[in-house]
């Protein structure tokens, strides 16, 4: 059994307490009594601790290639004895002074501790996101020690040609989703719209794509998101973003079969409509009708501002769908100048069509990627189809 030097204590204790009344026989009024009797739980509780500085063993600073620069401090601090423990790293900015303090807990004075004298390590980061001015020398100071690097990039520098803003690796990674919604057109053959709603985790994920396979009576949809690859120090925000993207299915489903979308894993199911051996309602021809395009009916207009560097724009377009037999085709966009032009197409029957379509108002969303490259301060117009909004570059 191991015993502890709390341990011999207490034990010593409770044979002083037990010789001491034996000799005063015990039952006698002027005899000493405990007024507590020292527990188990008392020797084996822990010793009190306090926090110490921990001793520095080496400091060293990693400048990430990313834009806007990113500093990484790596410390190695020593834990003296079995019993010193790490408890925090913290740092402070003053000008260029950077200071970092790494506290170890440890018994505190007085305290009767059993420690090995095996002396252990413990390695931290500190990531410096601040902007920091370049070309001036910036002094790191750990628990007293000290180390010296130059700051890159700055506030008003350019990012270096040919570089994309992020400046770092990105991983493909499954989205979450937050909805699965299913909406079946009233056209023939009826076509099947899944509508996912996934998330974007922080200010550098991005969507990707969305895919689709059918397999019997389960459709499984894929959604992608980008982030920074797992080896990559990067600073994002914590904004939690939405993105919404419609798969439409068109392939020929059997009517009255159930059949379960599985978008990442959230399913949602829908019973098929139409089948290969119906026949399509009184008075329409099928799909093999004349489509001709026409310019969609916008309903809103939303400029999408990125919290990156340098800054990403998108617009978000919510376009109409005038009837059942109306459909989305495209978004389009270019820029000239000042101005970004984005056209939304819709197919519907041809005037000389004779199709009967319900008068089911829809809607489509859809996001244009705009890119970054928009002069600060410049007052950009986005026109989508007619309808205008304007924003200023940041």
């Amino acid at each position: 059994m191991k015993t502890t030097a709390k341990g011999i204590i207490v034990l010593a204790a409770l044979v002083l307490a037990t010789g001491l009344a034996a000799c005063t026989g015990g039952e006698d009024a002027g005899a000493l009594k405990p007024t507590s009797t020292p527990t188990v739980q008392d020797a084996l509780a822990g010793p009190p601790t306090v926090d110490v500085l921990a001793p520095i063993e080496k400091v060293e600073v990693l400048i990430r290639e990313s834009w806007p620069p990113q500093y990484v401090i790596q410390v190695t601090s020593g834990l003296p004895n079995g019993c010193a423990q790490f408890e925090s790293i913290s740092h402070a900015i003053h000008g260029d002074r950077i200071e970092v303090d790494v506290i170890n807990t440890e018994p505190g004075p007085g305290v009767l501790a059993k420690c090995s004298a095996i002396y252990g390590y413990e390695t931290n980061d500190v990531i410096i996101t601040d902007v920091l001015d370049a070309g001036v020398t910036f002094t790191v100071v750990v628990n007293g020690v000290e180390e010296t690097f130059v700051g890159q990039g700055g506030p008003n520098v350019e990012p270096p040609a040919g570089t994309t803003g992020d400046g770092y690796e990105t991983a493909e990674t499954l989205a979450p989703v937050e909805t699965v919604e299913v909406q079946i057109r009233e056209s023939w053959p009826p076509q099947y719209v899944i509508r996912v709603t996934s998330g974007l985790p922080s200010g550098c994920a991005e969507f990707e794509r969305i895919t689709y396979s059918i397999k019997g009576d389960r459709i499984e949809v894929e959604v992608i998101n980008t982030e920074p690859a797992p080896d990559e120090l990067v600073a994002c925000t914590a904004d939690y973003r939405y993105a919404t993207n419609e798969v439409v299915i068109t392939d020929v489903l059997a009517a009255d079969g159930t059949y379960t979308v599985s978008a990442n894993g959230v399913e949602t199911s829908f019973v098929g409509q139409g089948g290969p051996d119906a026949e399509p309602p009184a008075g329409t021809t099928g799909d093999g009708y004349e489509t001709v395009e026409v310019a969609a009916p916008i309903e809103r207009i939303e400029i999408l501002i990125m919290e990156s560097f340098p800054v990403q724009y998108a617009v978000s377009v919510v376009s109409g769908l005038p009837g059942g037999c109306a459909r989305f085709e495209r978004i389009t966009h270019s820029t000239k100048g000042d101005r970004i032009e984005i056209e939304v197409i819709n197919t519907e029957p041809a005037p000389d069509e004779l199709v009967a379509c319900t008068r089911i108002y829809g809607y489509s969303e859809n996001t244009v990627q705009l890119g970054t490259d928009f002069q600060p301060g410049t007052t950009y117009t986005v026109a989508v189809n007619g309808t205008e909004e304007t924003f200023v570059a940041q």
